[in-house]
């Protein structure tokens, strides 16, 4: 359990800077405009456990969001996956992917230049393809 304890000190200081010094962002869904003097420790409350950029018209505005695909593709489509263990909405993580599938996985919907999308929801090179015909022709001749 994470524990708020506001000293007098710590007012004074949340005053003159306008930032929390807590640890813990009391509101799910009010945008917080990330910039220099944002509390880099800052950590959505249970209920809304997820950092999401919110699309506004300035960039680095977040909000605390609940932890699901809805509430991660509601903010920004391209970051569709809920990440605990980091605390945010994220884009899928596969090698050469351009955009990930819209269900919240770690699978890809289109791969960018130079890849081909597998039926599993990865992305191969082009070139390994080249290669092993390459690897395969000399093999044969020698």
């Amino acid at each position: 359990p994470k524990l708020k304890v506001k000293t007098r000190e710590a007012g004074k200081v949340e005053k003159r800077l306008g930032f929390k010094t807590s640890d813990q962002v009391d509101e799910c869904g009010v945008i917080i405009p990330y910039n220099s003097s944002t509390n880099l420790k800052q950590r959505c409350p249970d209920r809304c456990p997820l950092w999401a950029e919110a699309q506004t018209d300035h960039h680095c505005n977040f909000k605390c969001v609940e932890k699901s695909v809805e509430a991660c593709k509601a903010l920004d489509p391209s970051f569709p996956v809920p990440d605990e263990d980091l605390g945010i909405c994220r884009a899928c993580i596969v090698y050469g992917c351009e955009t990930c599938n819209s269900d919240g996985t770690e699978r890809c919907a289109k791969c960018g230049v130079g890849f081909l999308l597998r039926s599993n929801g990865t992305c191969t090179s082009k070139a390994t393809y080249v290669w092993l015909t390459l690897f395969a022709i000399v093999a044969f001749i020698f």
